[in-house]
């Protein structure tokens, strides 16, 4: 299959663990898996068991599918802080089905509802209420736009490991991050829902054997970013002892685009039918849509505003005075430079912290690039390409984005200098792997060795790693790039969570080589292994 006919399987591949397939994972109230019931303090629970096979081995699991951690952000609720819920709808509640995940672009997954915010809890078998197992938090990925909780299937890797996996649904997109740019409205929505989250758990997940003490939140891509910045909100301090930030996005982009994200927010509640300067009306306006019509305006939005460019930006978070002070940039530049005296700081070194990239994270930008030089992903159609094409047009503007003005000519040079394979510098091959490079750097590792200097300035629990392993299933990378030691952006999760997807590509477990096999029993080692003892 030539390169340029993988673009379907590279977004396939890059998204799948945050897109996820959770219609496929439905359970009906009639399972025949025996009812698993839990008394909480927030209500009894019903969940079941469920066998999962992982290398060869059968396991028990128990589940317990959409949970409500917080009211349904809706009507006067939308565009608010989550409320805890402290009573389930009902009880017993009945826990066997995945709950809807939040609006977004059509796509798949359980149905869209903005009453969204549910948990799923993934628990070994035989733990009595007084057993005590720590208790990872996924926060998936999706550039803020996709996914849901659904989406990532926890069971193996609770089962295999003995630790208690959740996965959560927080708001994304114009529901998750609109702004007024003031307090009636000021954001960060989808931060807040996490953090709640994180609450209910501690308060609850001790009567299915977790750890109220031993939390640890991990995500990868924007649920990398989501967790990095959790690590520097002061109250998580006391209630996340670990955290693991996996591939985050480069987070001067996410909340450094002020106008963009203004004017994201006033497109999106114009394209709602409500205008407008006063922002308190805008916001009635609003919040008096009823649920089913926001929703589809939502996703109708989505459909067609997601193209342009800047949008993917500008429904992220970004400073409000409250969760995020200022650019995460510029609190983890502080850190690093000896500010240590803040309270960002202070929640920073609380939080034991693991951190790190794939070894090529940034082939998820190589058709942007490529497309900045007027080139597709044919093979055929980079062989013209030279090492001033590179630098005049894709070097210069990751330089000029970086530091927010026209980069100096002395800048260019070191880059160049830095880059520049001088043992053969006319090798196109090279040269594309160097764009794989310089986006995965700046990007992404850039985030990830900012955040460990810093952290590493306030405690001696610092651990930063690099996986470079080709998981099983096609190559996402040209010809001339893959190897079995060429990991993308996102395939690191893959391991993590022991091949639950291997049916996407016709594949079974006998596909799965020994070595596979291994890297991704070491890989549960090493993440649990630091959950439960850091």
């Amino acid at each position: 299959m030539g390169y340029a006919k993988m673009s379907g399987l590279i977004f396939l591949g890059v998204w799948l663990y945050s897109l996820g397939f959770g219609d496929a994972f439905l359970f009906s109230d009639d399972a025949s898996t025996p009812i698993d019931k839990v008394q909480t303090p927030v209500g009894e629970i019903h969940g079941f068991a469920s066998n999962v096979s992982f290398h060869g081995d059968d396991y028990q699991v128990r589940m317990f599918l959409g949970i409500p951690y917080a009211k349904p952000p809706v009507g006067e609720l939308r565009f608010m802080k989550p409320q805890l819920l402290t009573s389930l709808p009902t009880s017993p509640f009945l826990a066997v089905n995945f709950g809807s995940m939040c609006p977004q672009r059509s796509g798949f997954g359980p149905t869209p509802s903005e009453d969204c915010l549910f948990l799923n809890i993934y628990a070994p078998v035989n733990v009595e209420n007084t057993s005590s197992r720590a208790v990872m938090v996924w926060i998936h990925g999706g550039a803020f736009l996709f996914g849901s909780a659904a989406s990532t299937d926890g069971s193996v890797l609770s089962a295999y490991s003995d630790v208690i996996v959740v996965t959560i649904n927080y708001r994304l997109g114009p529901l998750g991050f609109f702004t007024t740019h003031n307090q009636d409205a000021p954001g960060n929505y989808g931060l807040w829902d996490q953090h709640i989250a994180f609450q209910w758990l501690a308060d609850n997940i001790a009567a299915f054997g977790g750890d109220p003490g031993n939390i640890m939140i991990f995500g990868a891509s924007a649920g990398g970013s989501g967790v990095l910045y959790q690590t520097l909100y002061p109250g998580n301090k006391g209630l996340v002892k670990r955290a693991a930030v996996q591939s985050a996005t480069m987070l001067d982009i996410d909340v450094g685009y002020f106008h963009a994200k203004q004017n994201a927010s006033k497109q999106f509640a114009e394209f709602a039918g409500c205008y407008g300067n006063d922002s308190a009306d805008v916001l009635n306006c609003l919040r008096s849509i009823n649920e089913s019509d926001i929703v589809q305006i939502t996703q109708d939005y989505m459909e067609i505003y997601l193209a342009q460019p800047g949008l993917i930006n500008s429904w992220a978070p970004m400073p409000d005075g409250d969760f995020v002070p200022e650019e995460v940039i510029k609190a983890l530049t502080a850190i690093e430079k000896g500010n240590l005296a803040t309270p960002s700081a202070d929640v920073f070194g609380s939080i034991e912290l693991l951190v790190g990239n794939t070894n090529m994270d940034g082939i998820l930008f190589y058709q942007d690039a490529l497309s900045n030089i007027n080139r597709t992903g044919n093979v055929n159609d980079v062989t013209d390409i030279t090492w001033e094409d590179v630098y005049a047009k894709v070097f210069t503007g990751i330089a000029e984005n970086t530091l927010k003005e026209l980069p100096a000519s002395l800048v260019l040079q070191a880059i160049q200098q830095e880059y520049t394979q001088w043992d053969d510098p006319l090798n196109i091959t090279r040269l594309l792997r160097t764009l794989v490079d310089i986006t995965t750097d700046y990007a992404l590792m850039s985030v990830s060795y900012l955040a460990a200097d810093g952290h590493k300035r306030l405690t001696n629990t610092t651990y930063v790693y690099q996986f470079a392993t080709a998981p099983p299933g096609p190559s996402r990378f040209p010809p001339e790039m893959a190897s079995e030691t060429s990991a993308g952006h996102g395939d690191d999760v893959t391991f993590l969570f022991g091949f639950p997807y291997l049916f996407v590509f016709g594949m079974n477990e006998s596909d799965v080589g020994p070595a596979l096999w291994n890297t991704s029993k070491a890989m549960m080692r090493m993440w649990t292994n630091f959950a439960k003892t850091g």
